[in-house]
């Protein structure tokens, strides 16, 4: 079983989760559960990288971003893909 999460993301951002159980190789050899998350940003085009989680990071990025006035940073966000 594989369950992937792609965030929504903004800028020159790639992101995603998964989390695998059972047998698979990653690096090495596992059985059972695994999980992993990769990112990755052009260093030209992201002088900053924003990557949300939780609703309380949400605030705190709103925060960054208000002090940010304009610029365009990369942002990864998860909030949206979180379970109901």
């Amino acid at each position: 079983m594989v369950r992937v999460v792609t965030p929504e993301a903004a800028g020159a951002v790639n992101a995603i989760d998964v989390e695998t159980v059972g047998l698979g190789w990653d690096g090495g050899p596992f059985l059972g559960w695994h999980s992993g998350s990769w990112i990755s940003a052009d260093p030209a085009r992201c002088q900053l990288l924003i990557v949300i989680r939780s609703p309380a990071q949400a605030e705190n990025a709103a925060t960054v971003l208000r002090a940010l006035e304009g610029q365009d940073p990369c942002i990864a966000d998860y909030t949206h893909s979180l379970p109901r």
